[in-house]
């Protein structure tokens, strides 16, 4: 039976999980549209979603201001026209940082540059922040490296600064808050430049190499961000002391291994191709319940999952026969619409909560199947679970006072245009995020972060429509996202202009 696993989102990581497995590097022969596409040095190139990575300036004959985007599942080259944009540069940062964006930082433009850009891939727009910066001085630099640690947030470690010192503080920008804030690790690398750094998942990002006060370095240092960490990793094997080396994430959820190929050792150019990672994080998806309940007249679907690998997120359907899943000819319901994000890769239990807003039936009896969808697209089918619709009873006067409505809410108004509100209740004192998803998983707007609740404390909301970039969104379905420690809540709303 066809069913719509949002496998376009996911066709890149499909792709390169099967050029990987056959071990081999396969030279392409890609179409190029919008100019030229000359040879270069220092183009730094970061995934920006979908089956596409972006390559932003370089050194041609001289430093260049070009952006260009591959896509993978095309071949193609494709030379970006956006204005404005970051002057010609080498030596900058870039990393994905959420959706369709990535960050560039810094850089030498025929000086230290300390700029903050945003590529906005649907809009074709670069966008200058003038970002807060919090807890000390963010020079301008260049030879640092910079890396996406979860949410909208990336990671900034060391580089040169003016006077060619290098430096060894660590920063985070985040995007929602439009904030770069310094960190204070007890323990960190040493001073350094050209080092490479990327994603592991678990809001940790792993550091290798560089050049420092002694030479090339063979380090491998690892920062927990919410540890404010850095630890030594030690290796029986790792390569030899470098910089410059391209590292990249094969997965943007720590599941799968990184690649680090070449850099420069000091006399020689390399051409070794390593990988870190991998099944060292590898953990089964391991569900524990998967219930339902009539609760103030809708299905209420709660799921618990003890540990989760590479899970990009769930599809709940529903029937009116145990056969539904596996008869063709029987109806079956998508309750979803669209992926629900998962927890990627985790070893802690994830709650989950869902509201079948679907119409049912009093006397009528449901399944439910949930289905989890790995990045590669491999799926897994838990259930049927069923629920039998009561008949309608009429109020009894005489019942005890109603519970509290604990738990997220429906928001109001919805379908809504061009503003609603959304509200919650929980039953323990905890602090979380509310979040806004397009059915692609990829976050449209933080309305909150990290905000302490209060037990009982009736929370609202207000959404206007716009995302990070006060920008009104497209018509259409919208995830908005509860999240705290211990449970995540989850529920649809829809925006009609």
């Amino acid at each position: 039976m066809k069913r719509n696993l949002c496998v376009l989102c996911l066709f890149f990581l499909i792709l390169f999980s099967v050029i990987y497995a056959a071990d081999d590097w396969t030279q392409k022969s890609p179409t190029v549209t919008g100019g030229t596409l000359s040879g270069r040095s220092g183009g730094l190139m970061t995934y920006i979603g979908g089956d596409q990575t972006i390559m932003f300036g370089g050194y041609i004959s001289n430093s260049t201001d070009e952006t260009w985007v591959y896509k993978l599942s095309e071949n193609t080259w494709t030379k970006k026209s956006p204005s404005p944009k970051p002057s010609a540069r080498t030596g900058h940062g870039l990393a994905y940082i959420s959706g369709d964006y990535v960050l560039l930082f810094g850089g030498w433009d025929g000086g230290y540059d300390g700029e903050t850009w945003i590529y906005d891939l649907s809009e074709n727009t670069w966008t200058e922040k003038t970002p807060t910066v919090t807890g000390g001085t963010l020079s301008a630099r260049y030879y640092h490296s910079i890396a996406y640690i979860g949410d909208d947030q990336v990671l900034l470690f060391g580089g040169i600064i003016s006077g060619n010192n290098k430096v060894q503080d660590t920063w985070i920008y985040d995007l929602s808050e439009d904030t770069w804030t310094i960190k204070s690790p007890s323990s960190k690398p040493s001073a350094r430049q050209q080092h490479s750094i990327a994603y592991i998942g678990d809001d940790q990002v792993l550091l290798f190499g560089g050049s420092d006060a002694s030479g090339k370095d063979d380090e491998t240092w690892v920062y927990d961000l919410s540890a404010d960490n850095w630890t030594l990793d030690l290796n029986d094997s790792q390569p030899s002391a470098r910089e410059g080396s391209p590292l990249s994430e094969t997965s943007m959820d720590g599941s799968s291994y990184l690649v680090l190929f070449g850099g420069f050792d000091g006399s020689d150019r390399l051409d070794d191709t390593w990988t870190f990672g991998g099944g060292d994080y590898s953990l089964p998806v391991t569900l524990s319940s998967f219930t339902v309940q009539f609760i103030d007249n809708a299905p209420i679907l709660c799921w618990v999952t003890q540990s989760e690998t590479s899970n990009a997120g769930w599809n709940i359907y529903r029937g009116e026969s145990e056969e539904a899943l596996s008869n063709e000819e029987t109806y079956l319901l998508n309750l979803s619409l669209g992926l629900i994000p998962g927890a990627g890769t985790t070893s802690e239990p994830t709650e989950y909560s869902f509201e079948d807003f679907f119409p049912v039936y009093a006397g009528n009896t449901y399944f439910y199947w949930l289905e989890s969808v790995d990045y590669s697209g491999e799926t897994e089918i838990y259930g049927p679970i069923s629920l039998s619709i009561p008949e309608y009873e009429w109020p009894n006067p005489n019942s005890p006072e109603i519970p509290k409505p604990y738990g997220l809410h429906q928001n109001y108004p919805n379908p809504f245009n061009p503003s609603t509100e959304i509200s919650f209740m929980l039953n323990e004192n905890c602090i979380g995020n509310l979040s806004i998803y397009n059915l692609k998983g990829q976050k449209i707007k933080f309305l909150f972060k990290n905000r302490p609740i209060t037990k009982d404390e009736l929370v609202i909301t207000p959404w206007d429509g716009k995302d990070e970039f006060g920008k009104n969104i497209s018509s259409g379905i919208y995830l908005y996202e509860l999240k705290t420690m211990k449970k995540i809540y989850l529920k649809k709303m829809l925006l009609i202009k």
